[in-house]
């Protein structure tokens, strides 16, 4: 695997388990106080595809301000990171 690594040239990036629990978690509880189990569901849906897909998403933007070869599994760090450079793409 390692091999293949370096013929690739490309970042590997291995989500954690600690945000999985404890934000899926959480947008689980909400999700089932505002919709029931569906709520629930949606919740920890939209908050494992946003931890899992976001880092890959943030990471070019991560590396266009110098900091190559860095990124965030966090929901709240993608959701703002891929806001702003939304926003300040149409001004560049």
């Amino acid at each position: 695997m390692y091999t293949c690594f370096i013929l690739l040239k490309t970042p590997v990036i291995i989500p954690v388990a600690v945000p999985y629990f404890f934000i899926g978690a959480t947008a689980g509880v909400f999700g089932n106080a505002t919709g029931g189990w569906k709520g629930a569901i949606a919740g920890g849906f939209v908050t494992g595809i946003l931890i899992a897909v976001g880092p890959a998403l943030i990471y070019p933007i991560m590396s266009s301000i110098g900091l190559t070869g860095t990124s965030f599994p966090e929901t709240d760090f993608v959701g703002v990171g891929l806001i702003l450079n939304a926003i300040l793409g149409i001004f560049h």
